[in-house]
């Protein structure tokens, strides 16, 4: 593929800048040429996490997608709104919840109030937060880490593989650079 068959792709059906939709064309091309360059793959491991193993400058660099336990209370709260005992203005009632629950619900948006009371009610059962961590290292020895918090667990894998591959591993390398830097000074 060339930049104008996705630029057509993501021109197609939606109404995105002409600007926009060469951006995601250029990255789109570039993260699929990184992908090919180094052999990414995710693989799960055995409690069914995701990882991904590959080599760059010398160095041996690992991605992994691990819970984000806090993210909730974080990046939750202020993207969707907060469950609460007391009524406030442009409150939802929560029916879901058992009587000693949390009465009501408070969007951020109440444009998308009932939208994101619903995504809300369903934060831990099909979806959660998650992060990415790449490690960057040599001989077994971590020298530089990256990651990004609050991601969607169901963001899809092409976005795992744009913040990993595209985002954190640039940086993982960087400081594993300065570390073996310090290091042999």
């Amino acid at each position: 593929m060339n930049v104008r068959e996705v630029y057509l792709k993501h021109r197609s059906g939606l109404t995105i800048p002409a600007r926009v939709a060469y951006q995601w064309a250029q990255r789109a091309l570039e993260l699929q040429s990184r992908i090919e360059e180094v052999g990414f793959q995710w693989k799960q491991d055995r409690h069914y996490n995701q990882h991904a193993h590959w080599s760059r400058e010398g160095f041996e660099l690992q991605a992994r997608v691990v819970p984000d336990n806090d993210a909730w209370w974080t990046d939750g709260v202020d993207t969707y709104g907060e469950f609460t005992r007391t009524w406030k203005p442009g409150a939802i009632r929560h029916h879901r919840g058992r009587s000693r629950d949390c009465r009501w619900f408070v969007p951020v948006n109440p444009e998308y109030g009932r939208q994101d009371y619903d995504r809300a009610c369903e934060y831990g059962h099909s979806w959660s937060y998650i992060g990415v961590t790449v490690t960057a290292g040599r001989a077994g020895i971590t020298l530089g880490e990256a990651s990004l918090w609050g991601i969607e667990s169901d963001s899809g894998e092409d976005y795992l593989t744009e913040v990993a591959l595209l985002e954190l591993a640039d940086d993982a390398v960087a400081w594993a650079r300065e570390a073996l830097c310090r290091l042999c000074a």
